[in-house]
């Protein structure tokens, strides 16, 4: 087949392994090796990498005997309309490649027509738009539209709604039924739905059931009930979108390395969101520095503090303020950023 010789050949310009030649050559058949060159050669002067180009083709193989200045340029032109640069624009349709294969005119625009009524501030659009393309390729009357109406009729301010079209667009691209048991789920949690927390919570909720029993029994495993897991994640929702891992690393920092109680992870559950690698642990191995040297005393209070200070107050208040010793502890905390999980093993 003409195709296969082809992706063999031109492996090393296309970037295909020769499995992913034969995966990708069992959807095409053409006859000289123009098309695909000149597809490439194009999308490489508009700035796509090899890598990008071969993600291109194994998402929509046929793009690759497709003719670029019809379906290829006029896409590329419409994304640089919305003001992105030419990295931006490489990165979300190599990542979505499927917006080449959609007419500007019939889809790309009406949906960004309809998306501007929802999102007018430019800058929050192009913010939704960049964490997911996609929604110009969809049919937004399917279920786009019908769960920001029922997101309305559940009582949730527009402002919040906006919220989530901009940091979570991906949401409302839901099956309508799926999006309406998710949101009496929510309902059911007593989530206060004119609080910015309902969509919050609405998003973390989109996380796979088993996911979710996984996360949750971590936390029963360090001594915590579900109702109280629960009780804290309607008053922050962050703290179940962490990954398993970094939860795992977190309860182990901070209980068996800094003594804390298994629960405060519950009652400061800001602490989720904090960096284990250039804030946590540099800031805990300071503390330590300033318990050894008695500079303060050992008090998890004073430690909480420590770790919800600004960078700003943190430096001045617990670094900077203690004379010749300020630059030895600057070092700390600097080479302990650098060092990581071990450093107080």
């Amino acid at each position: 087949m003409v195709a296969a010789k082809i992706s063999y050949t031109n492996k090393d310009k296309l970037g295909f392994s020769p499995e992913e030649a034969v995966s990708a050559s069992k959807y095409l058949n053409f006859k000289t090796p123009d098309k695909p060159d000149s597809v490439v050669s194009f999308l490489k002067d508009h700035g796509f990498t090899d890598r990008q180009i071969l993600n291109v083709v194994k998402k929509v193989p046929s793009l690759i005997v497709s003719d670029p200045k019809r379906t290829l340029l006029p896409k590329i032109e419409f994304s640089r309309t919305l003001g992105f640069s030419q990295d931006t624009v490489t990165t979300i349709l190599s990542a979505s490649p499927t917006l080449f294969k959609s007419s500007v005119d019939n889809c790309l625009v009406p949906a960004l027509n309809l998306l501007r009524t929802m999102i007018p501030e430019e800058q929050a659009l192009m913010t939704s738009l960049k964490s997911c393309i996609r929604l110009l390729t969809h049919d937004l009357k399917v279920n786009w539209e019908p769960n920001i109406q029922l997101l309305r009729e559940t009582g949730v301010p527009e402002s919040n709604i906006v919220y989530l079209l901009k940091y979570q667009p991906r949401a409302f691209l839901y099956d309508r039924d799926k999006f309406r048991k998710l949101v009496e789920k929510v309902k059911e949690l007593e989530v206060d739905r004119k609080h910015v927390s309902f969509v919050i919570v609405l998003k973390a909720m989109r996380m796979g059931r088993l996911t979710w029993e996984k996360k949750m029994e971590i936390f029963k495993n360090a001594g915590m009930s579900e109702d109280e897991v629960l009780e804290s994640f309607r008053k922050y929702p962050w703290l179940m979108m962490i990954s398993q891992e970094k939860l795992v690393r977190l309860l182990d920092f901070l209980v068996n390395k800094m003594g804390l109680e298994s629960s405060i992870l519950l009652r400061r559950p800001q602490l989720s969101s904090f960096s284990l690698e250039k804030r946590i642990i540099p800031r805990c191995v300071v503390y330590k520095a300033l318990v050894e040297r008695g500079l303060v005393k050992e008090d998890g209070s004073l430690l909480l503090h420590i770790l919800n200070a600004t960078e700003h107050k943190f430096l001045q208040k617990f670094v900077k303020c203690h004379g010749e010793l300020a630059p030895i502890l600057l070092k700390i905390y600097q080479n302990s950023q650098e060092v990581g999980f071990s450093q107080l093993s």
